[in-house]
This record gives C-alpha cells, structure tokens and sequence, in this order.
C-alpha cells in the first residue's frame, strides 16, 4: 500500500496484479508551494479470488424466430439459420472484459475476441446441437462456461392424424363421464368411424406439442378446443404456423377460436399490412385465409347447427350434450366470419343456422377450408364435439378424405 506503491506529482496510476486480500490506496496532493493536504483521500477494496465474469447469451433465435419452449424447431427446406447474441457482467469494482470465445457442437473454442458478440449459423443440420460461449476479464479470470443445447429437427408428417386436446373438461363434464373422457370418446369414435389412424395429445397432461415432441410427424394436426372458452392456441401461433409453412394439414375447431387469436370482436380487417394489427391478425389472414370476423351474442343462445356447402354435410347440435337450461340444444358465442376473396382456393363450407332465425346471423359463414399446394387448413367458428355424432362422422368423412388421411 502506501509504503509499496509511492508515485510523485502524478494524477492517475495503473497497477501489475496485486496479492488476494485487502489493499488501500491513497492519494495525497500539493500545491506550487509545495504545501502538501495532510488529510489524504483513501479508497479501500479487496482482491477476491473467486470473483469471476459472468456469461450472459441474451438472444437465441432459429430463423429470426425463437424457440420453442423444450429449445426446438423445425428444419425448413429454404434453409435454416441459428443465432446467438452475448453478453457478460460483473459484480465486482472496476472489471472489464478481455474478450469472449464461442464453440460450436463441442468443437475447438475461437480465440478471445472483444469484436465479436453475436454469431449467425447457417445451414444448421437435423439433430441435438450445442452452443457454448465464455468471457475472460482483464485479470485474466475467465467466466464459466454458458451453454444452449436447441435440437432442430425434420418433419416427416408419416403417421397419421394427432388430435391435440387443449379442453379443460369445463363444458363437457356431464355423466356418465368427465369431460376430457366424453371429448376424447366422441373424437375415438368419429375418426374410427371414417377409419383414421389417430394418436391424442393432450395439452394439460403433457404440455404443448412442438417439434421435439412430434408434431412434425403428423400429416394432419386437429387442434380443438371444443369445450374450453379460453384456448391455447392462441399462444401457439408460432407452432401451428410453421406446421402449415412445411406442408402440414390442419383442422381448427372449437369456442371462439378465431376471436381468441385475433384478440378482438368484430374485425373488419385481419390484413396484418394495415396499421395498428395485432399480431394475432397475420395467423388469421395468412394461414385461415380469412378476412373479417365477428361474434354471435351471449345471450340469446341461438346457433343450433350448419348448413353444409361445397359437398359438406348438414350438422346440427346434439341437446343431450347440452341439455342445461337456458341453453337447451343451443350454443352461444360463434365465430362467423368471410373467407378472403382474393384466394381462389379458401370456399365457405359451412353457414350459421339460428333457431330464431336471426338475420344477423342465419346463414353467416361459420367454417372454411382451404386447400392450397402449400398447406391444407379447415376451420370452423363452433366447436365440433356438440355436434351429433353420426352427422360428425360425415362431416369427417369429407375433411379428412380432403386432407389425404382416408
């Protein structure tokens, strides 16, 4: 301290290494008249040497996109790019940073470099990968080792159809079974019936598919929410809509499905160009192909079924499913909505039909298809497990044959 380090008329200092422990500096000054302050300034610190830089990765994205939720995603045919950006902090007093150095899948680290904070990987094949990033501070002292395993993985869309099952059993919890058990029969039943091969997935029990967990295997994903008022899917746009991008077929069905994802009642406009859209609004518009969208009320209670188009059955609801006054054989709260009329391919398939005969609302499209080169999509503004179970059956006998799965 003051009797090691003795620098005259100097007004800054840098000091080699010093020992672990505790130091002092001091700094005294005089003036022309060689007057020297007899109360000098002292600052107290303390060399730790388990201090260390910690390494931060601020930012990992797979196609400009994050992750899922298990650090998956999927691999695209237009090429895949991973990204990472770094960082790193200190809890100690005057530290700094000497540089950084990443590795690549276990490979050789890069040299330190204080340029280099952020990295894109192109060409990134199917399979497990590992990211590894650490610092090194001006002492010397390296920080640990941060690492981001991710898996990237290819879809095949080989087996069949998978029934994502986002219900709460809220709705359909009447005797003799509980409501996930009644929903769950009613979709064996019917996909058996038109002779699918099917697998459940059920979003409470085993959390939401992504493509680690095997959605990409699937050439057809039925996502419902037929019984629950507060859906999943809207937080899951990212997975459906990569699903779809590949060349996935999807089937949409549930209570207020496109309301849910748009975040609003009415839309006049889903176009997700126009000011001030959601973000909801692109899912919608680019992959429902659907342009406006509003709500039928609360109360009354009127829908009581579909009328089928474009070679669709005639659906209406079953009332031994719904049999709780003032409700009865009628549901409330669909989503009618119009098909954009700049896709060819995107036709109404079902309309609205009101037990009062509401013109609002009797014979408002209430579902769509699109069939597209590039993906397949059905949805329908109403949930399809209240519906009678053989005029189900026939209406699943026209998506799925669309689709390719019978």
């Amino acid at each position: 301290d003051v009797g090691q380090f003795d620098f005259e008329f100097s007004i800054n200092s840098e000091f080699d290494l010093l020992p672990d422990g505790a130091h002092t500096f001091y700094a005294q000054a005089r003036d022309r008249a060689l007057a020297v302050d007899e109360t000098p300034a002292e600052f107290a610190f303390f060399v730790n040497p388990d201090v260390q830089p910690v390494a931060v990765i601020d930012s990992m994205l797979h196609n400009g996109e994050a992750f899922f939720e298990d650090n998956s995603a999927f691999l695209f045919p237009s090429g895949d790019a991973v990204r990472f950006a770094w960082s790193v902090t200190f809890d100690y007093f005057g530290a700094g940073s000497s540089g950084s150095r990443y590795r690549v899948d276990g490979g050789a680290f890069t040299e330190y470099s204080t340029e280099v904070s952020a990295v894109e990987l192109t060409g990134v094949q199917p399979g497990l990968h590992t990211f590894e990033v650490q610092f090194r501070d001006l002492g010397g002292i390296n920080s640990e080792i941060v690492e981001f395993s991710y898996e990237i993985v290819a879809p095949t869309f080989a087996e069949g159809v998978l029934v994502v099952d986002e219900n709460n059993g809220q709705f359909a919890g009447r005797p003799p079974t509980t409501g996930d058990m009644n929903t769950d029969n009613f979709y064996t039943d019917v996909l058996t019936a038109v002779g699918a091969q099917f697998t459940f997935w059920d979003v409470q029990e085993q959390g939401n598919p992504t493509p680690a967990r095997g959605m990409g295997r699937y050439s057809t994903v039925i996502w419902h929410s037929d019984e629950a008022f507060f859906g999943i899917l809207p937080t899951q746009t990212q997975i459906a809509g990569d699903y779809l991008t590949l060349g996935g077929n999807m089937w949409i069905t549930g209570w207020k499905p496109i309301q849910q994802i748009g975040g609003a009642t009415p839309v006049t406009n889903f176009d997700p160009s126009l000011p001030n859209a959601n973000p909801g609004f692109s899912f919608v518009w680019n992959f429902m192909k659907i342009a406006t969208t509003r709500q039928s009320p609360t109360v009354p209670a009127d829908f009581i079924g579909v009328t089928g188009l474009a070679g669709h059955p005639t659906m209406n609801v079953d009332p031994d499913k719904n049999p709780i006054p003032p409700f009865a054989n009628r549901l409330t709260t669909i989503d009618v909505f119009t098909v954009r009329d700049d896709v060819p391919e995107a036709l109404a398939i079902y309309t609205f039909v009101s037990d009062s005969g509401n013109p609002d609302f009797q014979d408002s499209v209430t579902g769509m298809k699109y069939l597209g080169d590039d993906f397949k999509v059905v949805v329908f503004g109403f949930p399809f497990y209240p519906m009678l179970q053989d005029e189900a059956i026939a209406a699943a006998q026209v998506i799925l044959s669309d689709f390719g799965e019978i």
